[in-house]
């Protein structure tokens, strides 16, 4: 994805009028964070992975092995996302088909579950990832955990743009970005875009990103570039479509990205159904893994296997390596 920026060759806006700018667009956006307690979004997700890229979700069979892309390779899964507030969020991801069925409302098994509560972070991978032609068809079981901070944790792009734009993790303040025009032209229409920065220079510092929002739709983002790392060579770009709820205002619909570099990869996602500010238990965000987990702990370097009693059997890091390792799906 590219994005055709021009400048229609209006004069700039006043510092003045610039922080008034800005003003009003973080006001809109908090205004909908405040608006938005709770949101559930279940997602069709396209991923394509480009011709001489890695596939990194083809399982290696053996240590080292690395497979490339000798055409374009199409995936498609399911994922769903539940959040509550800052501190707590789920989410589920069907397994990857290859290729794409001709219908998918939600495919098969869940092969990844990630939940954070606030405190606790936990992922669980229940393989194979996969399924497909080229594909493995062994299994296997595998759960991490990890104390974490709520700052620690990042929302994909729409949901932060859309419903948590002073997240911790990557928060837009008056401090840390700025108007950079009101007249940048994508497509022929002219939008503000403004960038964000920890190190307050362009392009510089963690989490940078740059934004282009749509001032006749309450300052949602449209067109947006993030970049993890200062080092990091390959920047993701995005877009986000809309459709207006008559409650709660401008909903993300539909959006794609994209990236460059070794792992180049286009992302689709379209909205299958969604749910605003609906009471989600906690019990959602606990960190459960299911018992015979093979676990790693990365805050204490502990390894254990999760027990039906749900208590921890200790086991040496060797252990865990191997049952990590996949095994013969059950048919």
């Amino acid at each position: 994805m590219s994005l055709a920026l021009a400048h229609d060759g209006s004069a700039e806006p006043s510092p003045g009028a610039d922080a008034a700018t800005l003003k009003r667009i973080l006001a809109n956006w908090n205004a909908q964070e405040d608006r938005v307690k709770t949101f559930h979004f279940v997602t069709r997700v396209r991923l394509t992975l480009l011709k001489g890229t890695i596939d990194n979700l083809r399982e290696p069979e053996r240590k080292g092995q690395v497979f490339y892309c000798d055409k374009d390779v199409v995936y498609e899964h399911v994922d769903e996302t539940w959040v509550d507030g800052d501190n707590r969020c789920r989410n589920e991801s069907g397994e990857f088909l290859n290729p794409p069925p001709a219908n998918t409302a939600r495919p098969g098994r869940v092969a990844l579950r990630t939940t954070f509560d606030g405190k606790d972070f936990t992922w669980l991978i229940i393989g194979p990832l996969c399924r497909g032609p080229r594909h493995s068809t062994s299994g296997f079981v595998r759960g991490v955990v990890e104390k974490m901070n709520v700052a620690d944790r990042r929302l994909d792009g729409p949901f932060r743009f859309a419903f948590r734009a002073s997240h911790p993790a990557t928060p837009w303040r008056a401090d840390n970005c700025r108007v950079i025009t009101e007249n940048g032209i994508i497509d022929g229409v002219r939008y503000t875009e403004i960038e964000r920065s920890v190190s307050g220079g362009r392009r510089r510092g963690p989490n940078y990103c740059r934004a282009w929002v749509d001032p006749r739709r309450d300052d949602v983002v449209v067109y947006w570039e993030e970049r993890d790392d200062p080092l990091d060579a390959w920047t993701w770009h995005g877009s986000i479509d809309y459709r207006k709820d008559p409650k709660y205002g401008w909903i993300p619909s539909h959006w794609k990205s994209s990236c460059p570099g070794p792992q180049a990869r286009t992302e689709d996602c379209t909205v299958i159904r969604y749910a605003i500010n609906q009471k989600l238990s906690p019990e959602l965000f606990a960190p459960k893994l299911p018992p015979g987990t093979p676990v790693r702990d990365r805050t204490s370097g502990q390894q254990y296997v999760v027990e039906k009693d749900g208590s921890k059997r200790m086991i040496t890091r060797e252990e865990v390596k191997r049952l990590w390792q996949p095994f013969p799906a059950p048919k």
